[in-house]
């Protein structure tokens, strides 16, 4: 008769830390922009950009609004980058990365259309 108690209250538990560890749209808002702005001095940089993660030495994942700014766009931004982190000063598009293809909640709470790619340093 105690095990089922164990076990809902390990999954009490485990739902409660879960629930402490989602973020708001506008706390995912604020992290993104404090993360761009470290990436991305320039504010016209910024323009268009949603999160950017480097991925391995040479490489990032850049997701981006495209309904703001051109892939073309978003993949050459990551060339001062590649500069910062001493692996060349262009990018070429690796590819396209279609399963991070999603729709995003802004902190004004608009859904908008969010597609990444994945370039290297060149």
């Amino acid at each position: 008769m105690q095990k089922p108690r164990k076990a809902f209250c390990l999954s009490a538990i485990l739902l409660m830390a879960l629930s402490a560890c989602t973020v708001s749209p506008e706390q995912a808002q604020t992290n993104r922009d404090a993360r761009l702005a470290d990436q991305f001095p320039n504010p016209a940089d910024r323009q268009g950009m949603f999160i950017v993660f480097q991925d391995g030495l040479d490489k990032f994942v850049v997701e981006y609004l495209p309904q703001e700014i051109s892939e073309a766009t978003a993949v050459s931004r990551i060339a001062q980058l590649c500069q910062n982190v001493g692996q060349g000063t262009s990018v070429e598009l690796e590819e396209r990365l279609p399963k991070l293809t999603q729709n995003s909640i802004l902190a004004n709470g608009q859904s908008v259309p969010v597609r990444a790619v994945r370039v290297a340093c060149a």
